[in-house]
């Protein structure tokens, strides 16, 4: 098999802060910080396109005899064990001497329609994130400067839209105008335009490119306390609590995708029939209450310190598979656009 990849991908971010800080002069002395923070990104894959092609060889004919990997051995790279695992030898391919052999000979090879058509398809995604956030922070020193104070708490509002890949194999099939599959003698009929099975006709129904939209949403408050109390001129107590979170990575939540992989199998009986991989558009951030305290004594040249840190994590996000008996799939979120 032969591949070849054209790239073409833009990003932009749009970003603008805001920070208002005053002291007051008061008999406890007290500073007060407003701030607000906007963010936008956006991200669009135009193009991936992952053009493929199978070996045919001199006869024409995929997997036989003549397809002799030696023609395009490395010269130089010679085979040798695995020093680590103890794998025996084997040989390297030179890609530049089969690019020279594809120039040559373009008869050897056949471009794969409608396999490259889906995995190009599978590849183009595009997302629009926006963040905003408000905070307000105050600080204050007491009894003579041996106590201070910062706490503050942040709201933050972030919502994003992406676009990714869609397969919907039962678009090749006709259907009946309550929507229920035409049948003849038990099997459903396919439309004529879906032309024949594996063909590039089929793929542009099946496979599409963004044509699955995920939308999410989520908001919440985040505050934050810090207190230092110097016991002696040597020692130091210190003490924190922070709400924090931390979101998604964009390939695992707002780009929505869904890669259907069956089996050989049709007797659920017999094993698996293969597996469904979607995404959660409306997956929600990891958020965790962070608790620290530490002592420390400081010396002429440094100091030592003694700590404790937890941390409560809550809704953590991790990747299930799931044996499904039904043969239906909620995709509530997942739709052409």
């Amino acid at each position: 098999e032969f591949r070849r990849v054209l790239f073409r991908s833009q990003g932009d971010v749009e970003t603008a802060y805001l920070k208002l800080k005053r002291d007051f002069a008061t008999r406890v002395p007290v500073g007060l910080e407003l701030g607000a923070n906007y963010k936008r990104e956006k991200r669009d894959r135009k193009r991936m396109d992952l053009n493929t092609w199978t070996y045919l060889g001199p006869d024409g004919v995929p997997d036989s005899a003549d397809d002799r990997a030696g023609v395009i051995a490395a010269d130089t790279y010679r085979k040798a064990p695995d020093a680590e695992y103890g794998y025996p030898a084997v040989e390297h391919l030179n890609m530049a001497k089969y690019y020279q052999l594809y120039k040559a000979h373009p008869e050897y090879f056949r471009y794969e329609e409608a396999i490259s058509y889906r995995r190009s398809a599978e590849s183009v995604n595009k997302l629009t994130e926006t963040v905003q956030a408000l905070y307000l922070m105050g600080d204050t020193r007491l009894f003579w400067n041996r106590v201070g104070l910062i706490g503050g708490v942040r709201y933050e509002r972030a919502e994003g839209e992406g676009r990714g890949f869609l397969q919907t194999p039962t678009e090749v099939f006709q259907r009946n105008p309550n929507g229920s599959f035409v049948l003849v003698n038990g099997q459903r009929v396919r439309k004529p335009e879906a032309g024949a099975a594996g063909s590039l006709a089929e793929a542009k129904l099946i496979y599409h490119r963004n044509g699955a939209v995920g939308r999410g949403f989520r908001d919440g408050l985040f505050p934050s306390l810090h207190a230092s109390w110097t016991v002696t001129e040597n020692i130091a107590f210190k003490v924190a609590y922070a709400g924090t979170q931390a979101r998604p990575d964009f390939s695992t939540s707002l780009l929505p995708s869904t890669t259907i992989s069956p089996s050989n199998l049709t007797d659920p009986g017999q094993g698996s029939l293969g597996t469904v991989t979607i995404r959660n558009p409306l997956l929600k951030p990891w958020t965790a209450d962070n608790y620290d305290g530490r002592i420390e004594y400081y010396l002429a040249g440094g100091y030592v310190a003694v700590g404790y840190y937890r941390k409560f994590i809550q809704d953590f996000v991790v990747s299930r598979a799931e044996d499904r008996k039904s043969t239906r799939l909620n995709s509530s979120h997942v739709k052409r656009s």
